[in-house]
């Protein structure tokens, strides 16, 4: 009728006649069972169909972005499907894996395997499966205790994704059962840690001269640990790779540049040969000496017995024949060298020693006047590749890491898959886990907000429902007017309120201002003003007094809009963060919310993706298990 009477009064359009008259005609026709046997009934049905499934879909997908960018890392963050394409595409999985082992540092991955590469994507699977057994051998038998800084651990950093690998995250289990108290940890590394989540790696390299050898602090702790690590997520340390990858793509940029400098004929960078003492050849002599003396770490660089008596001279100048001094400067026990004879470079060296060695291959002039510098001749380039080719006699054979580490990933694929499926998700899970009370907060304050709303707001509803006041249209305004005004321009008022009352960083600052809801008390006013007054009637015939009419009959009756508003109240206290924050500054007050903004200030876009993802589905589980009292509480206040 009311449709009728609109077009009548000529307010309406004919496309809001169709809305309002046609599509209910053909909707209400698709109810008879005979219609629907009919072509032109299955026709609309099917059509009615695929347009609600395209219009979930369309819901649906957003969400299920977000869900497949939260299993994504820094090498495919910029997929746009559902399904991440390392679940079935080995090459991207392959990506992923050496994205994680070489800790998302992509000039370990160019210096490991001298390569060139530009992202992780480019890396391609090698479909022929290599023999790593000789290679397998050398490790256990050559580099079962090879110094810390020989090797990198894999899956131990995440410095572009933020996330935690599983490494990592056992080296944070094994912290906790070490020391038992964050405080414990900070009293023996020397503090620093604010809390748990805050115990992080950076990317391992142990190959330039400015990269430290030396570790204290919690870098300690993580060579202690290093052993106890999977071997074959090792990363050996290359200084070739270095060389070549590293140095000579600095120094000239590209091979062409370098065979149009020194008339070669190079395919690549890797093809360069790199001896392991200072070569003939006038091009390769020049660019190693200068990596030599100035660019490799010292623990790379040997000298020869004359190098070594030439480096002794020095040392009797430099510390005026005082070997005591040396010892002093050096921090080294005097038993060990009582004269400068005896003394050597240490490996690796550090502190004043280091100081000592690197002005000695660079050259140092003394008060006489006499230029103290290591020869040419007397300079080695220690490598890990020297060694492999020394137990495997092969000449100029280079590391077959990418070989061992592509059967590493061959044998575990599922395990790969695993970790890269939930580590986004453990980094959230930790964060807010581990990190003050924010899960006991959120569950108290979500929990006293629901029941405060189904307290108060029927209340309040009852009462202008069952005794009308003359102003009560007046009352009712005012709670609409309330829905006009956005919760951030309430904010200030509110915040300036529970600080009047002393009641900042407190439950009472989150609760209190929320408790009456004006949209919630015109809803339970509407749904109590359609109950039969007849009820109210009998059960005041029948002695009930009015707590016992309230309880028992209107609050009995109204179960879908009292979910409805309880799910209204969940969901405002479950994402109420600004307010939280502000009413709240200390630590020990902090919401989930709070806590996973924090953590979203300083990851990366996945892990920022899984929180959100964990933020809703406290929401989800909530609906769903709400969803038939929520629709009968939409439903049945129309029918009426």
């Amino acid at each position: 009728m009311l449709c009728h009477a609109r077009i009548g009064d000529g307010f309406v359009s004919p496309w809001v006649v169709r809305l309002c008259y046609v599509v209910p005609r053909y909707i209400v026709s698709l109810l008879d069972p005979i219609e629907r046997r009919t072509l032109r009934g299955r026709l609309i049905l099917f059509a009615i169909y695929a347009l609600l499934i395209v219009g979930g879909l369309t819901m649906v997908y957003p969400f299920g972005v977000m869900v497949g960018g939260s299993l994504r890392g820094a090498v495919d963050t910029r997929e746009k499907s559902v399904v991440p394409r390392y679940l079935h595409d080995d090459d991207a999985l392959w990506a992923r894996f050496t994205e994680a082992l070489m800790n998302e540092r992509l000039q370990s991955l160019n210096v490991a395997y001298g390569l060139r590469c530009r992202e992780f994507s480019d890396l391609r699977l090698d479909r022929e499966n290599g023999d790593v057994s000789a290679w397998q051998s050398f490790t256990s038998a050559t580099l079962a205790d090879a110094p810390h800084w020989m090797y990198a651990v894999g899956f131990s950093s995440a410095p572009v994704t933020r996330a935690t690998p599983f490494v990592l995250r056992d080296f944070r289990a094994h912290l906790r059962a070490k020391y038992g108290t964050l405080e414990a940890l900070n009293n023996a590394i020397g503090g620093g840690l604010e809390n748990w989540d805050s115990i992080v790696l950076g990317p391992e390299s142990y190959l330039g001269r400015r990269e430290p050898v030396n570790p204290d602090g919690l870098m300690a702790e993580w060579v202690a640990f290093k052993p106890t690590v999977d071997p074959n997520l090792r990363v050996w340390m290359s200084i070739e790779g270095y060389f070549r990858s590293v140095f000579l793509a600095a120094r000239y940029g590209t091979v062409a540049a370098y065979n149009a400098r020194w008339q070669r004929d190079y395919a690549e960078f890797a093809d360069i040969p790199i001896p392991p003492r200072a070569p003939d050849a006038e091009e390769l002599r020049e660019d190693w000496e200068v990596f030599v003396r100035e660019i490799a770490g010292l623990q790379w660089v040997a000298l020869e017995a004359e190098g070594v008596a030439a480096f002794q001279d020095f040392l009797r100048v430099r510390y005026a024949n005082d070997i005591a001094r040396l010892h002093a400067a050096w921090q080294s026990p005097t038993s060990a060298t009582p004269d400068f004879s005896r003394v050597s470079p240490p490996r690796p060296p550090t502190g004043a020693a280091a100081r000592d060695l690197e002005a000695f291959l660079h050259g140092w002039t003394d008060d006489a006047g006499v230029l103290h510098r290591a020869s040419l001749a007397s300079l080695r380039l220690l490598s890990i590749e020297a060694q492999w080719r020394e137990w495997s006699r092969v000449d100029n054979a280079p590391l077959p890491q990418r070989a061992a580490h592509e059967a590493v990933f061959r044998a575990q694929k599922s395990r790969w898959k695993t970790e890269f499926v939930t580590r986004n998700y453990r980094t959230v899970l930790d964060h807010i886990l581990l990190h003050g009370r924010g899960v006991w907060n959120t569950l108290v304050y979500c929990f006293w907000a629901v029941l405060g709303a189904l307290i108060v707001n029927p209340l309040a509803a009852y009462a202008l429902s069952r005794y009308p006041l003359r102003s009560g249209y007046k009352i009712m305004l005012f709670c609409l007017c309330t829905m006009a005004f956005p919760p951030m321009v309430t904010q200030i008022p509110g915040f300036l309120m529970m600080r009047h009352f002393g009641m900042l960083n407190t439950f009472f600052a989150l609760l209190l201002p929320g408790l009456a809801n004006g949209y919630s008390i015109f809803l339970l006013k509407g749904f109590f003003d359609s109950q039969p007054r007849e009820l109210y009637e009998a059960a005041a015939l029948d002695g009930a007094g009015e707590w016992r009419v309230f309880w028992g009959i209107a609050m009995s009756l109204s179960k879908p809009i009292l979910a409805v508003v309880g799910l209204n109240a969940f969901t405002l206290a479950y994402s109420n963060f600004m307010y939280a924050f502000v009413v709240c500054q200390d630590e020990r007050m902090w919401t989930l919310m709070v806590w996973l903004y924090q953590l979203q200030q300083t990851s990366g876009q996945a892990v920022m993706y899984a929180s959100l993802v964990v933020a809703a589905l406290p929401t989800l589980c909530v609906f769903l298990f709400c969803q038939r009292l929520i629709l009968r509480g939409i439903v049945v206040p129309v029918e009426k």
